[in-house]
C-alpha cells in the first residue's frame, strides 16, 4: 500500500457472468478499510481485549474483517457451515467480543445462525452486519459499511504495536477427528507462511490469482491470500459462493481470460471439475501454474491436467496449526508423484517411529517404515 497504493489488490466478481462489471479495491483502499475495521472492533470491544469472529463467504469484507481483527486484537474466522452449537462453543472458548457476519441472503444462509447463537455468548458485545439493512429491534447490531466508514483510516486508535510472538488469530480445525479445536497463530507464523509461499510460487506484482477459498481455510487466508498481498499480486475473488457457484465454474476459463490470471489454485476435486469444463475460445495463455492441496493429489489427475492445459501442477501439504503450510513443491522444480514438496525455509520436518509412549524423536523412519510426521519452525 505504501509503494504502490493504486495497484489493484482485490477484484471481486459480484456475479457469475464474465460480462458483468467487477468490484476493484486498490491496496490503498484495502489497507485503509482494514485500519478502519480495526478501529471499529477496538471501539465495540469496550475496553476488553478484542477477539473478532467472522462468518463471511469469500468477499472483500471477509479480508477487511480478518486482517482488521488481527490488527485490533485476535481474529477468528469461522466455518459458517458448522452447527450453531459448535459455533457458540468456539466463540465462548475464545471469549469473542465482536461478531462480523453476512446479513440475510438467499444464497448463503448465515444470518439465521447468528440469531440463534447471539445470546449464547456472554462475552459478545456487538454484531457487525455485512450487507442489507439492520432489522429494527436488534440491539448492538451495526451496519458494516457505515460503521467502518466512520472510523479513521490513517492510524490505529488503539496505538498498539505488533510483535512476532503476539497472537494474531484463532483458526479452528476441521473437526474430522472430533469437535473442532482452536489453533493459535502468532503474527510471526502467518508472516513466515505468506512470504515462503510467495517464494515457492515465484510470485510477484505481475501475478493474478483466483482465490475461491473461504478465509476460515488457511489456504484461502495465507497461501493464496496474504502471500499474494505481500508481493503486490492481484487476488480475484469469484462471487460470494466461490467454487460452490456452479454458474461461475461454468464460466471459469472466461474469467481467467478476462483478468489475465497467472496462478490457479484448486483442491483436487475442483481440478477434476475444471478438467471437464470446456475452455472454448477463452485465451488462457496468461496462466503459468496450478497450485493444489487440501487432500491427496492423484498422480493421474495431475498428469491429465498438465497434458490438457500445458500448465505445471504443484502440490502442497498444509495444516491449520502451521498457519497453512508445511511444504510446497516449488514451481521451478519438477513435480514428483506422491510428493508434497519441500519444507518451508528454517523449519524441520521428519518422519519418526511411533512407540508406546508416543513419537520416538531420537529416531528417523527408514524407507518404507510407518511413522508419524513431526515438525517445528517459524510457521
Amino acid at each position: 500500500a505504501a509503494e504502490h497504493p493504486d495497484w489493484p489488490a482485490i477484484i471481486f466478481m459480484t456475479t457469475p457472468e464474465p460480462d458483468d462489471p467487477a468490484l476493484t479495491l486498490t491496496f490503498r483502499q484495502l489497507f485503509g478499510r482494514v485500519t478502519q475495521a480495526a478501529n471499529l472492533f477496538h471501539e465495540l470491544s469496550e475496553g476488553e481485549p478484542p477477539v473478532v469472529a467472522e462468518m463471511l463467504p469469500a468477499m472483500p469484507h471477509a479480508h477487511m474483517a480478518l486482517w482488521g481483527g488481527a490488527a485490533a486484537g485476535v481474529a477468528m474466522p469461522l466455518n459458517f457451515l458448522l452447527r450453531p452449537d459448535q459455533l457458540a462453543d468456539l466463540m465462548n472458548a475464545a471469549k469473542v467480543t465482536v461478531l462480523v457476519a453476512l446479513g440475510p441472503n438467499p444464497a448463503v444462509d448465515i444470518w439465521d445462525k447468528v440469531l440463534q447463537i447471539k445470546d449464547k455468548v456472554p462475552s459478545l458485545k456487538a454484531i457487525v452486519q455485512v450487507t442489507g439493512e439492520v432489522a429494527p429491534g436488534l440491539n448492538n447490531v451495526h451496519a458494516f459499511d457505515a460503521a467502518v466508514g466512520a472510523q479513521p483510516a490513517d492510524r490505529l486508535v488503539s496505538g498498539r504495536g505488533f510483535g512476532l510472538d503476539d497472537v494474531a488469530a484463532y483458526f479452528h480445525t476441521g473437526g474430522t477427528t472430533g469437535a473442532p479445536k482452536l489453533a493459535q497463530h502468532r503474527h510471526g507464523n502467518q508472516v513466515h507462511t505468506a512470504i515462503s509461499a510467495a517464494m515457492f510460487y515465484d510470485a510477484g506484482p505481475e501475478d493474478v490469482i483466483v482465490n475461491g477459498f473461504p478465509l476460515f481455510h488457511v489456504a484461502g487466508a495465507f497461501v493464496y491470500g496474504l502471500s499474494m498481498f505481500a508481493v503486490g499480486a492481484k487476488v480475484v475473488l469469484p462471487t460470494p459462493l466461490g467454487f460452490r457457484d456452479q454458474a461461475y465454474m461454468r464460466n471459469y476459463w472466461r474469467f481467467v481470460a478476462r483478468e489475465r490470471v497467472t496462478l490457479l489454485a484448486a483442491v483436487p476435486t475442483i481440478m477434476a471439475t475444471l478438467l471437464g469444463t470446456p475452455v472454448g475460445d477463452a485465451d488462457i495463455s496468461s496462466a503459468r501454474l496450478l497450485a493444489t492441496g487440501g487432500s491427496p493429489l492423484p498422480t493421474e489427475l495431475a498428469a491429465a491436467f498438465e497434458a490438457k492445459f500445458g500448465l505445471p501442477v504443484r502440490n502442497i501439504l498444509g495444516m491449520t496449526e502451521c498457519a497453512g503450510v508445511v511444504s510446497i513443491e516449488p514451481v521451478h522444480g519438477p513435480r514428483v508423484p506422491g510428493s508434497a514438496g519441500l519444507r518451508l525455509p528454517f523449519s524441520e520436518v521428519a518422519a519418526v517411529p511411533l512407540g508406546a509412549d508416543g513419537p520416538d524423536l531420537a529416531r528417523r523412519c527408514a524407507p518404507g517404515e510407518t511413522g508419524v510426521v513431526v515438525l517445528r519452525g517459524p510457521n
